[in-house]
């Protein structure tokens, strides 16, 4: 994904997208699949990177996805992680618009 064609997106876009990555990887784990998921959840770090090239995201929002960032990079590093806290990652991101937050998860 390329920043030119992120910023094309709505936010609910881009939060669906990241939201997909955070889906694989829940469903990996519970399936015992750490390194798998943790590939899923690099890429949504990534596309979270690519927020912070976007207009879209700027002041308070900003600061929400570099601090959302920041936790989900401490559960990364973790040698076991844990489900419940990825989950209540995933419920955190898909509450950022009105409209994400009304997917069935």
């Amino acid at each position: 994904m390329t920043p030119a064609r992120w910023v094309g997106y709505s936010r609910e876009r881009q939060i669906l997208i990241i939201g997909s990555e955070f889906a694989r990887a829940v469903n990996l784990l519970k399936a015992s699949a750490v390194l798998e998921s943790k590939i899923c959840i690099a890429r949504a770090m990534e596309l979270l990177d690519l927020n912070l090239t976007d207009p879209q995201w700027g002041g308070r929002r900003m600061r929400e996805v570099l601090r959302f960032r920041e936790m989900l990079g401490s559960w990364y590093l973790e040698s076991e992680p844990s489900q419940e806290t990825l989950a209540h990652l995933f419920r955190i991101i898909m509450e950022w618009n009105g409209a994400t937050a009304r997917v069935q998860r």
